[in-house]
């Protein structure tokens, strides 16, 4: 009897914290309304970049010609039949504004996954110094409105990271389907995002999974599935791996290893602050810098079992991004 008491008492405690859970953030809500606004104000204030004006040229095109323009790219091709199909929509007569609203409605739903996902438990002075420079960063306020996949690919990598820890942490065959599925449509939108963190959730599979019986048969499983859904497109990596080994990469310093320090500081400078500021900007964004460094280390250590995978998802991805110079 007191177990079961027991067992009634903590089903009552953590009632609550379920049902709380469910319910809508007032402060989430008041990010989507100032996002909203942000980046739907205004779509048509940049003019087209030419990045852009390929998208809009290939979305026109019929699903067929658009999966052959993308094979001889180096851009799989999820994006832009999703954006085929959004385009087709009666929304304006602006192909580039309709466009630009799909990569807005994209970051507005990563806002609502990330806060549902992880910050619900996450410290309140975390959950609202995070969202604070979420909403107002301007390289996503940027990036986000642009007419590329920029904010699809964002999404997607916040889904796949969700079910990469579930999975490890309990492995059923339910999260292996949600894992695959998102890790392959993830490969299919980007080849950076998706060789990096399914080489990081490999990691991390193996060391979480070290101490359970059957590790190998969900690695493996887990991989051959990915694999064997991305087998139409493989053929088409191996010819965009040959192009990024052939592609030249502009060096700064003309020094190998000062070129890394001053692409890795610039990395994090334009994510936080943007890529152009005016002169008078540069001593408040110094002061910012401390409150984003807090917000960077506490959230590492709200999850330090998968630290090292995610390390070794950035470093996978910052050398697809720079290798060229790193064999030179």
């Amino acid at each position: 009897m007191e177990l079961q008491s027991d067992g009634i008492t903590d089903t009552v405690k953590r009632a609550p914290n379920r049902i709380a859970a469910r319910q809508p953030s007032p402060l989430l809500l008041i990010v989507i309304i100032a996002q909203s606004i942000l980046y739907g104000a205004h779509l048509t204030l940049l003019p087209m970049w030419s990045d852009e004006a390929f998208t809009v040229q290939t979305v026109a095109e019929p699903p067929a010609r658009i999966i052959e323009i993308v094979c001889q790219d180096i851009h799989p091709p999820l994006y832009f039949l999703l954006a085929h199909w959004w385009n087709r929509l009666p929304i304006g007569s602006d192909p580039l504004q309709r466009l630009r609203i799909l990569s807005v409605l994209f970051v507005i739903v990563t806002t609502v996954l990330v806060e549902r996902f992880w910050l619900r438990s996450a410290p309140q002075r975390f959950r609202q110094w995070f969202l604070l420079f979420w909403a107002l960063s301007p390289c996503l306020l940027l990036f986000g409105r642009m007419a590329r996949s920029y904010s699809l690919q964002m999404l997607l990598v916040t889904i796949a990271i969700w079910y990469v820890l579930g999975f490890a942490r309990n492995p059923t065959a339910g999260k292996l389907v949600a894992l695959t599925l998102s890790l392959t449509a993830l490969l299919y939108t980007h080849y950076l995002p998706g060789v990096a963190l399914w080489f990081g959730a490999s990691l991390l599979l193996l060391l979480s999974l070290q101490r359970r019986r059957g590790i190998w048969k969900w690695w493996v499983l887990c991989n051959g599935l990915v694999a064997m859904l991305y087998l139409p497109w493989l053929v088409t990596l191996a010819g965009a791996l040959q192009q990024w080994e052939r592609y030249s990469v502009y060096s700064v310093t003309g020094n190998i290893w000062a070129e890394q320090i001053v692409k890795l500081f610039y990395c994090f400078y334009s994510f936080t602050f943007g890529e152009a500021i005016p002169i008078w900007l540069l001593p408040a964004t110094l002061l910012l810098v401390i409150p984003c460094l807090c917000v960077l280390f506490s959230g590492a250590g709200l999850q330090r079992e998968w630290k090292w995978p995610a390390l070794f998802t950035a470093a996978v991805a910052y050398i697809g991004a720079t290798g060229c110079q790193l064999r030179s």
